[in-house]
């Protein structure tokens, strides 16, 4: 299969629950050689942006902030955006973010350093765990249920929580709390 073949599958069959291969593929299901080069699962297809966003088979507990980080990103739609300009706040402030390091810095199963961010309040909005997202992160043998957080900081400096379990609250944090972190890459349509 050339590539082109590849992109032209990818854009017109693209949709949620589907594996993102490190080859370019994006396939319903995983034979054993597959398995081992998921660089992310399909959570939400944006078609007005012309991109799809990726979950990586990862999640790691992390506290947001090692301090309080004064910035609101709260109007920020894009995670990748939010995520840098934290960062780049961050280092002015000399403040360590964890959870936003970690998402930039993950570079496994075909993602490269820098390709990943923490998803914003927005996108984490538009996922959901139910359905054939939950089913394909549980066919990696990951859990999905519990806390993500966002790269959305509010005017109370405060960041947003996203928790897909009902043991815990959604909403806003104390920066230094622990919550889950997911990287997510955004693929090309």
């Amino acid at each position: 299969m050339n590539k082109q073949s590849i992109l032209n599958e990818s854009k017109d069959s693209l949709r949620t629950g589907m594996f993102n291969l490190s080859d370019g593929r994006n396939v319903m299901k995983l034979d054993e050689t597959d398995r081992f080069n998921v660089r992310s699962v399909i959570a939400y297809v944006d078609e007005e942006r012309n991109v799809a966003l990726g979950l990586c088979p990862v999640k790691i507990m992390l506290p947001f902030a090692f301090g309080c980080l004064a910035v609101c990103t709260e109007d920020i739609l894009d995670g990748r955006e939010a995520t840098r300009i934290l960062l780049e706040e961050a280092a002015k402030e000399g403040i360590e973010l964890p959870a936003a390091e970690f998402c930039v810095n993950y570079d496994r199963f075909g993602v490269g350093k820098g390709e990943a961010f923490l998803p914003s309040f927005h996108d984490l909005k538009k996922f959901s765990m139910q359905g054939e997202v939950g089913k394909a992160w549980r066919r990696l043998g990951l859990e999905y249920n519990g806390t993500i957080w966002s790269s959305t900081i509010g005017i109370n400096f405060n960041a947003w929580m996203q928790s897909y379990d009902t043991a815990t609250v959604t909403g806003w944090h104390i920066q230094y709390r622990t919550f889950g972190v997911i990287p997510v890459i955004e693929i090309p349509l």
